[in-house]
């Protein structure tokens, strides 16, 4: 052989599904949302690189890279894999301009549950 390529390892890969996620703070986000209380309204779920287009109605930004759902829409999906890259944004800004940890927890359905934790983030005024 006198030439050889080299490729990227292939990404892993689980059969996993979430069945469950919710978000809280250390501190207090607004009136209604009390430190401890679910933040799950006010999070999204961002998919990067995906099309779900036939599932659910989302928001796409001009690149039609990133793909928005509601954490409730996320949810609601069929087909929401472990294994598919997503992240977690806010959709809107605490009222109570102090430091938070968020707290994030995310069920499958094998029973596992994994607990994670922001670093603590700053909001100016």
């Amino acid at each position: 052989m006198s030439t050889a390529y080299a490729c990227s390892p292939v990404p892993p890969y689980t059969n996993e599904k979430i069945t469950d996620i919710n978000i809280t703070s250390s501190a207090a986000f607004s009136d209604e949302l009390p430190a401890g209380s679910s933040l799950n309204e006010v999070f999204d779920i961002v998919y990067i690189g995906s099309d779900y287009s036939n599932q659910v109605d989302y928001r796409r930004l001009d690149n039609g890279e990133k793909d928005y759902f509601s954490i409730s829409e996320f949810l609601d999906m069929e087909d929401k894999k472990t294994s598919e890259f997503i992240q977690f944004a806010l959709n809107s800004e605490p009222t109570y301009k102090q430091n938070h940890v968020f707290y994030i927890e995310i069920s499958l359905d094998t029973g596992e549950q994994f607990s994670l934790e922001s670093q603590e983030l700053s909001f100016a005024e």
